[in-house]
């Protein structure tokens, strides 16, 4: 009975101390539809990744939902949602470390102070780039292309940013799943490198455009557009043969209308005779 007791202690020591460990390093996942989960990845495959979330179970998501893993490092366990913000602001995702320090606001009391700091300075960016963009709008064909190679290029620098965060994951033990991992940044840091190749070569054919036309004249400057160019003549045509077969009759009518005359003249001349 005493040993049984002595292991039974011995196993939930030991089942404390996994799950300690278990949580001791975490990541944080960003799915597509800007839902986080934090915790550990426990295995991934070419479809899926599967997430230990401590006390609350382990969840499985499809790979085709994930945008990125935000990978803990060593020197940061245990992780936060603030931390995962942190670290994803200084490798330039924007979007990501505001969506860390929304989830960070409203589970994580204790950064509330942090979080809300370093989200208000990041709205600030946000809207201060927005602001920027309006002002630069494109006023004609060539530069909404320009905006859009520059839209290709940006987007591809921020898939190349997520493929190096991706790259900062280490598993506990490697193996396939390190190797999944690694393979899926280097998936994302193709498409980066694609898109961003992308935007480059539209931006050096335009490059070789000429320049937009200026604007016209004012109407005080500039000359009428029935002054400056009178409407072009209309080509002569031949006459039809109807026009033709009006001009015998006329011609034929007349004929007989002299002939007519002349017969009234001469009638008393011949009469006589």
């Amino acid at each position: 009975m005493r040993w049984s007791r002595l292991l039974v202690t011995r196993g939930a020591g030991v089942a404390l101390g996994l799950a300690a460990a278990l949580m001791l390093r975490a990541d944080v996942l960003v799915l597509n539809n800007g839902s986080l989960l934090l915790g550990r990845v426990r295995g991934m495959t070419d479809a899926d990744i599967e997430m230990a979330l401590g006390p609350a179970g382990s969840t499985t998501v499809r790979k085709t939902d994930m945008k990125l893993l935000i990978p803990c490092p060593p020197n940061e366990e245990p992780d936060s949602y603030l931390k995962a913000g942190q670290r994803a602001e200084q490798s330039g995702l924007v979007t990501e470390a505001l969506a860390c320090y929304e989830k960070s606001l409203t589970v994580e009391p204790a950064n509330a102070i942090a979080a809300t700091s370093r989200r208000a300075d990041l709205q600030r960016r946000i809207v201060g780039d927005a602001k920027a963009k309006r002002s630069a709008a494109p006023a004609n064909s060539v530069e909404a292309q320009r905006a859009e190679a520059q839209r290709l290029i940006h987007e591809g620098e921020q898939m190349i940013a997520r493929a190096k965060v991706v790259a900062g994951f280490r598993a506990p033990h490697t193996g396939s799943m390190e190797q999944s991992v690694v393979g899926w940044g280097a998936s994302l840091q193709a498409q980066g490198e694609e898109m961003k190749n992308r935007g480059e070569q539209m931006l050096a054919q335009l490059g070789g455009q000429a320049a937009p036309p200026r604007p016209a004249l004012p109407s005080s400057a500039a000359p009428s557009a029935s002054a400056a160019a009178p409407p072009p003549a209309t080509p002569a045509s031949g006459p039809t043969t109807g026009d033709q077969l009006m001009d015998w009759l006329k011609i034929g009518g007349i004929v007989v209308l002299v002939l007519i005359v002349l017969r009234l003249l001469l009638h008393p001349f011949f009469s006589r005779g």
